[in-house]
C-alpha cells in the first residue's frame, strides 16, 4: 500500500499534487485533504476490487458445487447399479451352483443305479466268454476229426 501510495502522489508543476487511482486523477491543493481522498479512494477501490473478487469466487464456488453435486450423483448411480449387478450375479451364480450341485447327486445316484443294475450283466457276459470258448474248442475238435476223416 505505501509504494502505491507513494506511486500515485506525485508533485505536478504549479505545486499541485495528483492523486491517480481506479482510472482518473484528481488535483488537489492541500496535503491532508490529498492524504483524505487518497485513503478513501483507495479504500473504495479496494473494497470494489475484493467484491468482485468476493462474486467472482462466488461464483466459481457455486459451479465447482454444481459440478461436484452432479459427478457425485453419477457416480453414486454408477456405483448402486453395479452393487444391484453384482448381486444379481452372486445371486444368479448361487442358483446356478445348487442346481448343478442337485443335478451332480441325481447323475452319480443314477450311476450308482445303472452300476447295480449292469452286475447280472457282468455274470452273463462271463457265461456267454465261456460258451465261445467252449463253441471254439468244439470248433477245433470238429475240424480235427473231419480233416482226418478226409
Amino acid at each position: 500500500q505505501t509504494a502505491e501510495h507513494s506511486q500515485n502522489h506525485q508533485g505536478g508543476e504549479d505545486g499541485l499534487k495528483s492523486n491517480r487511482l481506479g482510472g482518473f486523477e484528481r488535483h488537489v491543493e492541500e496535503p491532508e485533504e490529498m492524504e483524505r481522498l487518497a485513503t478513501l479512494e483507495y479504500s473504495v477501490a479496494l473494497l470494489s476490487s475484493i467484491e468482485a473478487n468476493a462474486e467472482e469466487v462466488s461464483q466459481n464456488l457455486h459451479h465447482l458445487t454444481s459440478c461436484l453435486q452432479d459427478n457425485l450423483r453419477e457416480v453414486t448411480s454408477v456405483s448402486m447399479n453395479y452393487a444391484t449387478s453384482y448381486k444379481a450375479a452372486v445371486t444368479n451364480l448361487n442358483f446356478s451352483v445348487q442346481d448343478s450341485v442337485v443335478c451332480s447327486r441325481g447323475f452319480t445316484e443314477k450311476c450308482l443305479h445303472l452300476h447295480q443294475e449292469m452286475q447280472p450283466l457282468d455274470g452273463l457276459a462271463e457265461e456267454i466268454k465261456d460258451i465261445k470258448k467252449a463253441l471254439n474248442r468244439f470248433e477245433y475238435f470238429a475240424d480235427q476229426v473231419l480233416s482226418s476223416k478226409s
